[in-house]
């Protein structure tokens, strides 16, 4: 059964009184008041400061200024945004050098039994036993 399933059935079979929710819908305390969420961009700045360590913002020198291409700014966040993502994050192009990284445990676990000997505890069951745990909880799901 499928967590969603089971809690389907215990939301299914438990007995509850909808009258009885109600007269305690009234005795519940106020919400919480968000008004601590709302910033002014001054009270954000004064927080980013302080975080900062610092409290006084430092002066653009006019060379600094005049170096600052807005144009380019604008270039390289619209080559940012174009970049294709997944959920996974942002996919980057690839050099042809760059190949997929690729992990064979068997081959991993034969170099280590080299290197220390005959290990005591029998690692290839217990690996064998999580991925048959692994396997049986992805088709649970």
């Amino acid at each position: 059964m499928s967590p969603g399933e089971e809690i389907l059935t215990i939301l299914q079979t438990t007995p509850f009184d909808l009258e009885e929710l109600k007269k305690e819908d009234a005795n519940l305390p106020p919400e919480d008041d968000d008004q601590w969420l709302d910033l002014s961009l001054d009270q954000l700045d004064q927080l980013l400061h302080e975080a900062a360590g610092k409290k006084e913002s430092q002066p653009i020198s006019k060379e600094e200024e005049q170096n600052y291409d807005l144009t380019q700014v604008s270039d390289s966040m619209k080559a940012f945004i174009s970049k294709v993502s997944t959920h996974k994050g942002a996919e980057l192009p690839r050099e042809p050098s760059e190949a997929p990284i690729t992990f064979d445990a068997d081959s991993f676990l034969n170099y280590f039994d080299k290197i220390l000997g005959e290990l005591q505890c029998d690692v290839y069951s217990y690996f064998g036993t999580l991925r048959n745990m692994a396997v049986t909880r992805a088709l649970e799901r």
